[in-house]
């Protein structure tokens, strides 16, 4: 048996018990689900990937209890859930662009460079290859593979509910678990939702615009632009090797603060609660070219970063920017399964942010942090 925090006790199946008990699973504990690990978090502790892989989990195995005519044995979907995550590196998406750029993996892909011998031995003895797994986590196996890595997924079922829980966020109330239940798989169309849950559905998609909105606001969002700043300086100046991507949350933290005194100083100061103030921040569906390209492109940021720090005359590991695409909302592309089928749900706008930070004890003009902004964006 497990307890779970969303979704109570219940009795987990032999194959999920195993892996459970993997060094991999170990290894999910230490990785927080936010990006910012639970020690540098102003929001305190936050679930870890273990968490939030065993309540997917939980929404695979209804998923497989529930859905006919499954390509798959059963468990397979189970076990994919449980693992899907396990590719990250220490601060999740955060370190994302860094480990595509040194390793050329992405968060998914990663996992076959992870896969211990006692965690793939489980996988065989149940019949899982860890290729196909790692094809299924990592989206490859369309629309098959939807019911993790599409529109409205298991994965982002719990993701919403776990954050908002342990937050506490006010969010619009959705069942996951029916969402779970009412999905159906079909051969050559792909999954289908029941009509009955589209108000469920629409809840959940209230309540994953309130969870970014959260995820933006003060100071988490401070802590998260000095890290990425850390990062950034560690990256450019060839001392992020190969070997962080494989440690946990703790052990990234460790390396940063001896890297390098620039990244010892960014996380010391997030440590301690020296969070950066914003000084400059928007908001808009409408952006300028040179924000739109810097959100949707990270690899020009710290540069941008370095001459920010040259116009307001600011060393450079004391100015942080963060530039990103929201995906605050998430349009529905599964089918409900109703005699009238309406169209496809229309994709509004993303939401694109620029914010920029610097200690409190530099005193800048808002007019010469306007002009900074203005010769950039």
């Amino acid at each position: 048996l497990y307890t779970d925090s969303l979704y109570g006790t219940w009795r987990i199946p032999n194959l999920l018990a195993a892996l459970m008990e993997t060094p991999l699973a170990a290894r999910m504990k230490g990785i927080a689900q936010d990006t910012l690990p639970d020690v540098l978090n102003p929001n305190g502790c936050m679930p870890s990937r273990f968490d939030h892989g065993m309540g997917v989990a939980f929404l695979a195995h209804i998923v497989e209890s529930s859905a006919k005519h499954l390509p798959v044995h059963r468990g397979f979907i189970t076990a994919a859930a449980f693992l899907h995550d396990a590719g990250n590196p220490p601060f999740t998406h955060l370190a994302e662009p860094y480990l595509e750029a040194i390793t050329g993996h992405n968060g998914e892909t990663f996992l076959t460079e992870l896969l211990d011998k006692q965690t793939a031995s489980v996988l065989h003895r149940y019949g899982i290859s860890d290729d196909s797994l790692v094809q299924f986590v990592a989206g490859e196996n369309k629309p098959f593979s939807d019911v993790l890595h599409g529109s409205l997924d298991i994965d982002n079922l719990d993701n919403i509910a776990r954050w908002a829980a342990h937050l506490p966020l006010k969010i619009q109330q959705y069942d996951g678990p029916a969402i779970a239940r009412s999905l159906q798989f079909k051969r050559g169309k792909g999954w289908s939702i029941a009509a009955d849950q589209r108000d469920n559905c629409a809840a959940w998609q209230a309540a994953r615009r309130a969870v970014y909105a959260s995820i933006y606001g003060q100071p988490h969002i401070a802590a998260v632009a000095m890290l990425n700043r850390a990062m950034d300086i560690t990256f450019r100046n060839g001392s992020l090797k190969s070997e962080f991507f494989r440690l946990n949350d703790a052990g990234g933290v460790q390396y940063l603060r001896r890297a390098n005194p620039w990244s010892h100083n960014l996380v010391t100061a997030i440590l301690q609660k020296r969070l950066y103030r914003c000084v400059w921040s928007i908001e808009t569906n409408k952006p300028s070219v040179p924000l739109q390209r810097l959100a949707e492109s990270w690899e020009n940021k710290a540069e941008i970063t370095d001459e920010f720090a040259m116009w307001l005359d600011i060393p450079h590991e004391k100015v942080c920017l963060i530039a990103s695409r929201g995906r605050d909302f998430r349009a529905i592309r599964l089918p409900f399964r109703e005699e009238k089928q309406l169209p496809p749900e229309a994709e509004p706008p993303p939401v694109y942010r620029g914010m920029l930070f610097i200690p409190p004890e530099f005193k800048r003009r808002p007019e010469t942090i306007q002009m900074a902004v203005e010769r950039y964006f």
